[in-house]
């Protein structure tokens, strides 16, 4: 009797090349600063910061859905009828496409709400920060997949492990972004609410949604 191993490697891949786009960031974008030095670097020292906010942003959607792609229940009937040269999505396909279009589109509104308030120096201090947020959390998704792939864990207990680390990064991230040094927020306290509320809260129950169909 054959019995057939389903084949991870695809994780492996990714978890690489994203440690390497990680290092270009450190090394090139940054002019060989060290993690530490990165992570403390002053907004005026700093070099391509919006580069480095791209690649940052990049390397953790594409760790955020090799992590939730095992747990999806599939693939959306719209999105399977389509092929291209003869390649349908699979789950984790169908994971980066919509966790791709979700920050795309919530960065686009972000965007244009600090725009609109006036408060384009804050927006520059908000993707500045991020990326060091983000930096640390794409770490730390790539350890997480290397658990959830290739270590024999309990899958409903790391599930209940992964929902409380979200819930924590996502209550984090809010006060990280209310007592940033840096002012990230818009000035006006109402505009931090309308902030957090619009852009934060709601858009996460629209991927949800999305998500998980």
């Amino acid at each position: 009797m054959l019995r057939l191993v389903e084949n991870h490697d695809w994780v492996i891949y990714s978890i690489f090349g994203c440690i390497v786009a990680l290092v270009f960031a450190l090394l090139s974008l940054n002019r060989e600063v060290s993690l530490k030095d990165f992570l403390v670097q002053k907004y005026e020292d700093a070099a391509n910061s919006y580069l480095t906010w791209l690649v940052v942003s990049a390397v953790f959607c594409v760790q955020a859905s090799v992590l939730v792609s095992q747990y999806l229940p599939g693939v959306p009937q719209w999105l399977g009828q389509w092929s291209v040269a003869g390649y349908t999505a699979n789950k984790f396909g169908y994971a980066l496409l919509i966790v791709t279009l979700f920050y795309f589109i919530r960065n686009m509104l972000t965007f244009l709400f600090y725009s609109a308030t006036g408060q384009d120096k804050n927006y520059h201090h908000l993707f500045f920060a991020v990326s060091r947020l983000f930096f640390i959390a794409s770490i730390i998704v790539m350890i997480l997949n290397f658990v959830n792939y290739y270590i024999d864990t309990d899958k409903y207990f790391f599930l209940q492990v992964l929902f409380a680390l979200t819930l924590f990064f996502f209550i984090f991230k809010q006060f990280f972004y209310l007592f940033n040094r840096l002012a990230v927020l818009p000035e006006e306290w109402y505009y931090k609410i309308l902030y957090i509320c619009t852009l934060q809260i709601a858009p996460v129950f629209a991927l949800w949604r999305l998500l998980f169909f």
